[in-house]
């Protein structure tokens, strides 16, 4: 059966505001009629490949007051759907559902698509957001859904319970007063059931509601949690008029009640587990076993109770946060994840201790299988595995003590991205709250799992059963691989883990040349997640051709270069290195109407080409690849954004605190737009609040969260969006910005005769230039030492990007977009000394060394760890 997703014309029609939640078709006695129906892809558009109707019967229970004509929802599977109750049933009633499998995708019947004009998906405002661009605002059952939501980061806060509890699936809520007791919240012990996992959610009946619980990362199953809803979740209850001590919750009549329905059609075998291929290992090595490790530590001087420290575990960094009960010089135990092969397999290693230094105790020698470690961290950003959530958490440490201070630096403050993820008024496009917070407070997940819907969105409820595809332990090990090694092990994972069989259906992508971007645009955007993560083939129409990956390189090819161009309007080049894009923050001008449509566009192809192995056209800066990643961002990156004003901030560092308030500054920027000047405050009444020496830090935080995500911070929404519609994000923490910058526009062809026909030297190196014994030795080792990759991390070093000018190095730029061609300025090198270099000038600063190997040994340090410790000035 062949079904149409979506369909354009050659002006691409505006998406309805209106909600695009499909309903789903209530019977009383019969299944549907499944017949297959035929579509005829004379249209361009994005057509779903499948063998069946795959329709899914569901069994609901109408909940109680609610009336004939009264809508109320259900949670089928992964979905959650609005009922409308038929005219002859009431509370109490037996209702037999029909639910398409992938109700969340924009089906059609015979071609006619059901949801809108286009097929295309709507764009949904946060509470509180910008609405306009394409984004139409929240309607009221999607708030109340993501309400429920929210439940999760009470969840997250909850003590674990007695281990030898057991539930079922839909564990009913007991009332226990809590410790603190409250009028509102209410307190209630909830058991985890048998099968959930953490990071999986089950159903909760709380007085008569349904709502979705996530399990805590630290709880297991049999455990107990305790939960507080806010009172205002409880959207029915049951009025208990038999009983005297019954609770009664006010309902609101204009609000959908919320139940459960029960999957018929799903085999008792699948709640065992989904069934998942097998991940190919690309070196034909067994797997790693996983483990459960104990560890022992002395809590550092100075620690208080319920304060977190660093410490060294298995040659990982990992924070630890002290008991309330214990103290400094006192030992402590926790137990962390790792691969047998961490520990095993390597001559003379002992598997049951660390590589760092044994504490000794008669009362811990004595211990089985437990190492002991000593406080050991270095300065700088680390990124660390939290104990308490097995969560990955930024930290900076200052001579081995965490800093904890909380005002800004700008040689030592950094902030990262936090996306929270919510839904939509249409379920193909989520929406979510994007911030910049300090890098200490974000947190990413060390697991990945699916269910049985191989769904990975974090805000969707999973289903009963699920798998961990990705662990804690195997991203450690694969960090520390060559980025050949990452990137086959990326591929394996997307392609055997993630991406749908193609028996299981495929996507046909069919587009008008003449209308590429439209039409593009239009078919990627009327898909479901689901559909970003199955086989697409590519159709030109009216033009003879067979997919077989030559198409799908050129439309990847044709739409980047298309988004890319700064003719377009939603990218421009970057001040500090011309070869690198940038988010146009007044895109909107140039596409008033649907400007964040091309944004969530852009994520969803960055987003597929990694997942499909195919390349992008156009470079960006890096801070973008930051964003992606999850990396920190500091004071540094302003200089890509605006190099006048990172200078200019930079200098009132260095007056003295009375001078500061002297140079009439507040907490304001005037912008100009199309010759119109206004003016943006930084803060809440910063047009009011002037500049002087006490809050010059507070300024220059403001300046910082302005420019790298405030001023782009609804274009930018989307873009991360739509990239992680197709790649989860834990799957990204094995990389650096410049390993993602090579996976997506891939290892540049350098022509070798051109970089050094166009390069030129100074320094020591000035009158002899090629002929120099220390540039001859640079370009043997260029040459014959390393690859393509170690060519193209030699670029990255030297001027901030692995592009290469399409007319060659002979037009090479800097910052101020004049041609600065390659320089190598050798100087004398002092012990230890490792090059360095200038990305504004495009500059390497070569020390003269003794010796060939020498050279190689510190040049090949220096580019392969510049985006994870190594300084760039």
């Amino acid at each position: 059966q062949t079904r149409g997703v979506a369909s354009s014309s050659a002006q691409r029609p505006r998406p309805s505001s209106s909600s695009t939640r499909p309903t789903a078709r209530v019977q009383i006695s019969s299944h549907p009629s499944s017949a297959p129906s035929a579509t005829i892809m004379s249209t361009p558009g994005a057509y779903a490949i499948t063998q069946s109707s795959q329709m899914r019967m569901f069994r609901v229970t109408v909940p109680n007051r609610i009336r004939p004509g009264e809508t109320f929802m259900v949670h089928a599977g992964t979905q959650v759907i609005p009922i409308t109750c038929p005219p002859n049933c009431g509370p109490g009633a037996q209702l037999q559902i029909s639910v398409p499998q992938n109700i969340n995708r924009a089906v059609t019947s015979r071609g006619r698509p059901l949801l809108n004009n286009s097929g295309m998906g709507v764009l949904t405002a946060v509470d509180g957001g910008v609405v306009g661009g394409g984004a139409v605002s929240m309607n009221e059952v999607t708030r109340r859904m993501n309400e429920q939501m929210n439940l999760f980061e009470d969840s997250e806060r909850t003590l674990n319970g007695d281990d030898s509890n057991t539930g079922n699936a839909n564990s009913g809520a007991t009332d226990t007063p809590s410790e603190t007791p409250q009028p509102q919240p209410r307190a209630y012990d909830v058991r985890v059931p048998e099968h959930v996992q953490p990071g999986q959610t089950f159903p909760v009946n709380v007085e008569g509601t349904t709502m979705s619980i996530v399990c805590p990362q630290n709880v297991r199953p049999g455990s107990t949690v305790r939960i507080n809803p806010p009172a205002h979740l409880f959207l029915n209850s049951i009025n208990n008029s038999n009983t005297n001590n019954s609770t009664s919750t006010t309902t609101n009549t204009n609000q959908p009640a919320t139940t459960t329905a029960t999957d018929l059609d799903r085999p008792p075998e699948e709640l065992n587990g989904p069934t998942i291929m097998d991940n190919s290992n690309h070196n034909n090595s067994p797997p790693p076993q996983i483990t459960n490790q104990t560890y022992e530590v002395l809590v550092p001087p100075g620690v208080r109770p319920n304060q977190p420290f660093s410490i060294m575990a298995g040659g990982q960094q990992v924070l630890v946060t002290c008991p309330s009960n214990a103290g400094p010089g006192q030992r402590i135990r926790f137990v962390l994840p790792v691969a047998r092969h961490q520990h095993q397999n390597r001559p003379g290693s002992n598997p049951n201790k660390t590589d760092t230094q044994n504490i000794g105790s008669s009362k811990t020698s004595s211990m089985t299988n437990t190492p002991i470690i000593n406080y050991n961290t270095k300065d700088g950003w680390v990124r660390t595995i939290r104990i308490t959530d097995m969560k990955f958490q930024w930290i900076r440490t200052e001579q081995g003590d965490i800093d904890h201070n909380q005002r800004f630096q700008i040689d030592k403050s950094a902030y990262v991205k936090k996306l929270k993820f919510l839904r939509g008024n249409d379920e193909r496009l989520r929406t979510g709250e994007l911030k910049l917070v300090p890098a200490s407070k974000a947190s990413t997940p060390s697991s990945l799992t699916i269910n049985e819907d191989d769904t990975t969105s974090p805000n969707t409820s999973s289903s009963n059963s699920s798998k961990e595809i990705l662990s804690y332990p195997q991203i450690i090990l694969m960090q520390s691989k060559t980025f050949d090694n990452k990137s086959k092990w990326i591929q394996g994972i997307c392609k055997n883990q993630l991406e749908y069989p193609w028996n299981k259906g495929h996507m046909r992508i069919c587009v008008r040349r003449s209308h590429l971007l439209e039409d593009s645009m239009n078919a990627i955007l009327s898909l479901s997640n689901d559909d970003m993560r199955k086989i697409w083939r590519f159709e030109f129409m009216g033009e003879i051709g067979v997919d077989a990956g030559g198409l799908a390189r050129e439309w990847f090819h044709l739409i980047t270069s298309q988004l890319m161009d700064a003719d377009n309007g939603l990218f421009i080049s970057s001040s500090h290195n011309q070869m690198c894009m940038t988010i146009n923050p007044t895109s909107n001008i140039s596409h008033s109407e649907d400007h964040l449509y091309y944004y969530r566009f852009m994520g969803r192809v960055m987003g597929k080409a990694l997942f499909d192995r195919q390349l992008v056209s156009g470079h960006l800066v890096k801070y973008l690849y930051k964003h992606v990643l999850g990396w920190p961002v500091t004071f540094h990156d302003l200089e890509e954004v605006d190099q006048d004003l990172y200078k200019n901030l930079k200098e009132l560092t260095q007056m003295d605190k009375e001078q500061v308030e002297y140079t009439c500054l507040d907490f304001t920027v005037t912008e100009e737009i199309l010759g119109e000047k206004r003016v943006v405050e930084l803060v809440e009444g910063g047009k009011d609040m002037e500049v002087n020496g006490d809050n010059l830090p507070e300024y220059l935080e403001a300046n910082l969260k302005y420019r790298l995500m405030d001023r782009i911070k609804p274009q930018l929404s989307e873009l991360l969006l739509g990239f992680y519609d197709v790649i989860p994000e834990t799957l990204l923490t094995v990389l650096d910005f410049n390993e993602l910058e090579l996976l997506l526009c891939g290892l540049p062809n350098i022509d070798l005769k051109d970089w050094k026909d166009h390069t030129i030297y100074s320094g020591k190196c000035r009158k002899r230039k090629d002929q120099d014994q220390t540039i001859q030795w640079f370009w043997e080792i260029v040459e014959n030492d390393f690859d393509q990759e170690m060519r193209a991390r030699l670029l990255q070093f030297v001027t901030g990007t692995s592009g290469v000018p399409s007319r060659g190095f002979s037009v090479l730029q800097g910052n101020d977009g004049n041609i600065k061609k390659f320089m190598i300025h050798s100087i004398d090198a002092e012990p230890g000394a490792f090059p360095t270099s200038h990305t504004c000038f495009n500059r390497l600063e070569l020390p003269i060394y003794k010796s060939k190997e020498e050279m190689y040994d510190k040049l090949k340090v220096a580019v392969t760890t510049s985006a994870t410790g190594f300084t760039l000035e």
